[in-house]
């Protein structure tokens, strides 16, 4: 985390003079990432909320935050505060067809499934991100698909499909390093 932080801080001085949009970009995700991994969801959002509460669609539909509108979705949604995240998924899913981004099929699915109005329709748009991923295999997105459809079946009283996953994702972050994720998975 320290280290982490200590790098978002020095590319943040290399950028911000240069005007690095891009890199700019990068470091807000990557910070929202490791504050969702922490279970910190607010402060996740607060992170992004200037790139997607802009008025300006260009800046709005740039590749940028396009790419980020997965982590933008995840903190939203767990922040209870949806507005705007399923008009934003709208356009991530327009860029990935229009761009013919495979990768995007799965993380797009396991938006819908976090947006979803109901646990059957959460359940259907997970158990389709799941599938995808079978086609477009990304170990770490997976374990992030497995982890949230494990912490939904786990509230839904649902403790072996749940495990299931949860173990996954954990078995999946612990051996990718990715510390703080493999924490989470183990909390649940």
């Amino acid at each position: 985390s320290d280290r982490a932080h200590a790098l978002a801080a020095e590319t943040r001085a290399l950028a911000t003079p240069r005007r690095l949009a891009v890199a700019q970009a990068g470091v807000d995700r990557a910070l929202a990432e490791l504050d969702l991994a922490r279970g910190r969801a607010d402060d996740a959002l607060e992170r992004l909320l200037p790139l997607f509460r802009t008025r300006d669609q260009r800046v709005r539909n740039e590749p940028y935050a396009l790419f980020t509108t997965p982590v933008y979705v995840e903190a939203a949604v767990r922040a209870g505060q949806r507005n705007g995240a399923l008009e934003q998924l709208a356009a991530f899913e327009q860029w990935a067809e229009e761009g013919a981004l495979g990768w995007a099929r799965p993380i797009a699915a396991r938006c819908r499934a976090l947006l979803a109005v109901d646990g059957d329709e959460a359940e259907k748009w997970f158990s389709q991100a799941l599938a995808y991923h079978e086609s477009y295999p990304h170990a770490f997105e997976r374990a992030r698909t497995a982890l949230l459809f494990g912490e939904m079946l786990r509230r839904g009283r649902r403790k072996r499909e749940a495990r299931r996953h949860l173990r996954g994702a954990l078995e999946t972050f612990q051996g990718l390093g990715a510390r703080a994720w493999a924490e989470r998975a183990a909390a649940e």
